[in-house]
């Protein structure tokens, strides 16, 4: 199999960690974990032109759950009323 090659011309987006943490904020999630995925330095020696995602990291891991309130949270909202 060949390898694969990407046309000239390609389109792509990039948004800002603030975009994605407000959009999972206001779909009532909560962020659980975040990770910058970085190059092995065994991916690196292999291809250095890896090294530069060191300092600007190309993918992000955002792990999310379900907002649910604790318990002493409904109990304030409760009195409050």
């Amino acid at each position: 199999m060949g390898r694969v090659t990407l046309p000239k011309k390609m389109l792509t987006f990039h948004y800002t960690l603030t975009s994605y943490f407000n959009s999972i904020k206001q779909s009532g999630m909560d962020i659980s974990r975040l990770e910058e995925v970085k190059p092995t330095e065994s991916a690196i020696k292999k291809y250095p032109r890896f090294k530069r995602m060191l300092r600007i990291p190309i993918f992000v891991i955002i792990e999310t759950r379900k907002y649910e309130p604790q318990i002493s949270q409904i109990n304030t909202d409760i009195e409050d009323k």
